[in-house]
């Protein structure tokens, strides 16, 4: 085995570091029954504690949870096949002066490796210059390679609360789709997460979204109980497989414990998110150079103001754009289906939507979630503009209004927010239809 030992002192993106106080060791594990066994190690050679991203690097019980490496076989790049995961920003570990954070992964099981004695060169791509490190390795069995399983079938109260985010985010992608023609290219929120519009991206972006909102008629979701294997991290809010992207449907999305404890809005991002891999082939805040500092929403902005043309393949961009859209009232009160999620709202907001159904005289409304007790409220009118309902606080109703559709109007002040609601109408079946 020819083993080759780099030390790299790099610049981490400022949303990690500030400074260039971590050293990385990349290293062949020649001792190991896996073949291909990589160490990734950082260091803090600073004297001020440093905070990182685990999932930015390899786990210390093996694995990772996105493509972070490059990899070739005699000279021949070969495809990632692992998983894509959705990971919540508030991840961070504090690294004490001195300490080291040192994780495994094996490469011949999450890239595509072929039997026999070959030569591999590994390039770790998230620093800002590549570091390789190249061995021979022999590949003595065809792996199989995260065979696509489901984790299990999601339980009753598991599918309730997805039922509910999965329709919000039919609702924030129809919106998208209603919006984007009236709004334009020069609409400030859509630069905010794709940048700067020329006619092509702004189009692709469009159609994009029309292919995210037809998708959502083919998903598959399965449920983890415990935060191990592909959800190993605890901040791992769902994944996908890379070698189910931009293949027919069904999608399968899958579900992690700590999906769960998001917001509502969060929630709806990570689906739109995690669909994007699977329907448009996005990628996680990643360059064309390799490097992926581009993640989350500080991330996502940043390489729309930079990288437009690469903002436009970001899976962040997508996930946080449709629900943002919804909540700031996206400049129209079009309608945009049956249900609105309005997610976490901000102060001092007045937006509206138009719920409409098909057909039908009577229409069933339904309105659940938290807004700041007698102070932001929601606003329920008829087809006619009659005001029906004025709520606020804890809400949790359902009533009958006259027609086929409703306008619905969130108001709050400017202090204190809450989680938001989600209304819903269907139509009302006349008494023959029974």
């Amino acid at each position: 085995m020819i083993k080759k030992l780099l030390y790299i002192c790099m610049i981490l993106p400022a949303m990690l570091l500030a400074n260039n106080n971590l050293e990385i060791t990349l290293e062949h594990n020649t001792t190991s029954k896996s073949p291909l066994e990589i160490t990734l190690k950082v260091t803090n050679t600073s004297e001020e504690p440093i905070q990182i991203k685990p999932s930015h690097f390899a786990y210390p019980d093996g694995g990772v949870l996105r493509d972070l490496f490059s990899v070739q076989e005699d000279g021949e790049k070969i495809k990632y096949l692992g998983i894509l995961a959705n990971v919540s920003e508030q991840e961070n570990i504090i690294l004490a002066p001195g300490d080291s954070y040192k994780g495994y992964v094996n490469l011949a099981k999450i890239y595509n490796t072929s039997k026999g004695t070959h030569n591999y060169e590994i390039v770790y791509n998230y620093a800002d210059k590549s570091n390789t490190l190249e061995v021979e390795a022999t590949i003595t069995q065809k792996y199989k390679r995260h065979k696509i399983r489901r984790l299990r079938t999601c339980n009753n109260n598991e599918l309730a609360i997805l039922t509910g985010d999965h329709q919000g985010a039919v609702a924030a992608t129809s919106n998208v789709v209603n919006s984007m023609p009236s709004l334009g290219s020069s609409h400030a929120l859509y630069r905010k997460w794709f940048g700067y519009a020329t006619a092509g991206r702004y189009h692709n972006v469009y159609t994009n979204y029309q292919r995210l909102h037809a998708a959502f008629n083919h998903i598959n979701y399965s449920c983890a109980s415990v935060t191990r294997g592909e959800c190993k991290s605890t901040y791992t809010n769902a994944f996908v497989y890379q070698n189910e992207m931009l293949t027919p449907p069904p999608h399968n999305i899958h579900i992690c414990p700590a999906y769960w404890n998001n917001s509502s809005s969060r929630k709806m991002n990570t689906l739109i998110h995690e669909l994007s891999h699977l329907v448009l082939g996005t990628v996680d805040g990643t360059t064309s150079d390799g490097n992926n500092p581009y993640k989350h929403a500080n991330g996502a902005q940043n390489l729309a103001s930079i990288r437009p043309d690469l903002a436009i393949r970001n899976a962040y961009s997508y996930g946080y754009y449709a629900p943002e859209l919804s909540t700031s009232g996206g400049g129209t009160t079009s309608s945009v289906g049956n249900v609105w999620m309005t997610g976490a709202y901000g102060n001092n907001v007045n937006i509206s939507k138009i719920l409409s159904v098909s057909k039908g005289s009577k229409v069933t409304v339904s309105v659940s979630g938290n807004t700041e007790a007698n102070y932001d409220f929601i606003y329920i009118y008829n087809h006619k503009g009659r005001l029906l309902r004025k709520l606020s606080g804890h809400i949790n109703t359902k009533f009958t209004a006259s027609g086929k559709s409703i306008k619905a109007t969130l108001t709050s002040d400017g202090s204190i927010t809450d989680t938001g609601v989600i209304i819903k109408i269907k139509r009302k079946k006349s008494w023959w239809e029974f």
